[in-house]
This record gives C-alpha cells, structure tokens and sequence, in this order.
C-alpha cells in the first residue's frame, strides 16, 4: 500500500471492503503536524500543573519532581541552543 492510499475495512462504509480511498501528500502530513501539534501542546502545558497533584499523591518525593521540573527546563534550554545555533548556521547575510 502507498503512502497516499487509506485502506477502508468498516463494513459500514459505502466502499466496499478492501477498498482505498486516495489521499493526496498534503492531507496526510497536515494532519500528522495537527495531531503532533495537539500532542505536544497538551504535554507541554499540562506538565507544570500536573506536578503539585503527582507531589500530593505521594507519587512522586520532593526530589523526583525537582529532578523532573530541572529536566523539563534542560529540555527548553537545549532547544532554545540548537535553535539558535542552526539560525546562526543558516543566516543569509552570510
């Protein structure tokens, strides 16, 4: 099967079973990058409020969630580096 072909297998559908149904490149990954982007927009945000509850639950010490918060913001300074350092790399005025 293609990438841009999405096998129909509802007995419920109009197409018959086994059918395809073609979608073009552009639909597939626009909708990759929206449930990627919901994904990681739940993941980012959630994470901070989550904490206090993980620490009152007894799930995690005091130390496990300074251990994940310091992760966390490791991750945003990490990215924030290759960031700039991949626009320094692709500046045109250079």
């Amino acid at each position: 099967m293609s990438i841009e072909t999405l096998a129909m297998r509802r007995s419920s559908d109009r197409l018959s079973p086994g059918a395809t149904l073609s979608l073009s490149t552009t639909s597939l990954v626009s909708a990759g990058f929206v449930a990627l982007a919901v994904a990681m927009g739940i993941g980012r945000f959630a994470f901070t409020p989550v904490l206090p509850m993980m620490r009152h639950e007894g799930a995690l010490s005091i130390t496990g969630v300074g251990w994940l918060a310091s992760a966390n913001y490791t991750g945003y300074l990490a990215g924030a580096l290759l960031y700039f350092g991949a626009a320094l790399c692709l500046d045109p005025n250079d």
